[in-house]
């Protein structure tokens, strides 16, 4: 046993009173026997202890325990032993799902067994296997990521998020599925992804520079995306081409990690620009100031308004 498992095995043993560390050498020996593949039925033999336990007993005079009665009481216990250091011996070996969380403003690149790159960003939390070895690399994702999938077509690699399944082969995307949002979106870079609700037959195919986006609950769609703008968080850079004012101040808002009011009559007011990593968010209010009508004013810390005349 490698030095690591016995440091898991003993912590194990240490937080079990019940069980000794003589009991544990005894079953590690017998176990010596058994073929090296073999894998015990702990829920079913438990199940089947249980129910042994449970099993009302005839009404009979109170004789003396027998030799067998005694024997019957050591075999029982001796199951129990077993299968309790079974149970531990599983959740000890068996449980190699590892997690990365981000905190606020913190962004962390994950290096995954099968050599996919995975860039987590802020308030997010990607849980994963130590290995992949089942028919598929699946992952789970709570807030924002950007993967760099290695290609394996034998082993898809697919992502769940709390609303969404994502499924690709090889390919570079980013995927936002943050809990308070009521939508998830996946735009690809390279490669193509398969996208669909949770539990839904309804999926899409996604392809380099289209991005699809579920409202939870609602419709599934896919949009054209010739600029990658959904991983300004990432890159810095925003590049905005005829973009309706109202997608604008959504991609700004992640990017600064500020909240801006915007009326109803200036939403479909268009917004032609390209800003990068450097560029601030005062600079880019006097860039939309000289493009359109508009005045740009600051409510409070991270809270803006922007008011204007509707735009023909």
């Amino acid at each position: 046993m490698s030095t690591k498992k016995n440091k898991h095995l003993q912590n194990w043993i240490d937080h079990s009173p019940e069980i000794s560390s003589k009991d544990v050498e005894a079953l590690w020996n017998l176990s010596g026997g058994y073929k090296s593949g073999y894998q015990p039925d702990v829920e079913g033999g438990l199940s089947s202890l249980k129910s042994r336990m449970h099993k009302p007993e005839k009404t009979s005079k109170v004789v003396s325990i027998t030799s067998s009665r005694r024997y019957f009481l050591r075999a029982a216990a001796a199951i129990a032993l077993i299968l309790t250091v079974a149970i531990g011996w599983k959740t000890i070996f068996q449980d190699h799902s590892l997690s990365d969380i981000t905190a606020f403003n913190e962004q962390k690149d994950i290096f995954l067994q099968d050599g996919t790159i995975v860039t987590l960003n802020q308030n997010s939390q990607l849980d994963y296997p130590e290995s992949f070895d089942g028919k598929t690399r699946v992952v789970k994702l709570t807030g924002e990521a950007y993967f760099k999938v290695a290609h394996n077509p034998a082993q898809p690699f697919v992502i769940e998020t709390q609303e969404s399944r994502v499924q690709v082969l090889g390919t570079s995307f980013n995927l936002r599925a943050y809990p308070g949002e009521n939508f998830t979106e996946v735009e690809v870079e390279t490669g193509k992804v398969e996208f669909k609700p949770k539990g839904s037959s309804k999926s899409i195919q996604l392809t380099a520079r289209e991005k699809g986006i579920y409202n939870h609950g609602q419709k599934l769609e896919k949009r054209p995306a010739p600029f990658t703008n959904a991983q300004a968080w990432r890159t810095g850079e925003l590049v905005f081409k005829e973009l309706p004012l109202i997608e604008a101040v959504s991609l700004i808002q992640r990017k600064f990690k500020v909240e801006i009011e915007l009326p109803v009559e200036l939403n479909q007011c268009t917004f032609t620009s390209n800003f990068d990593a450097q560029t601030s968010i005062e600079e880019v209010f006097e860039a939309i100031k000289k493009i359109l009508p508009v005045e740009i004013m600051e409510k409070s810390t991270g809270r803006y308004l922007i008011s204007g005349k509707a735009c023909r």
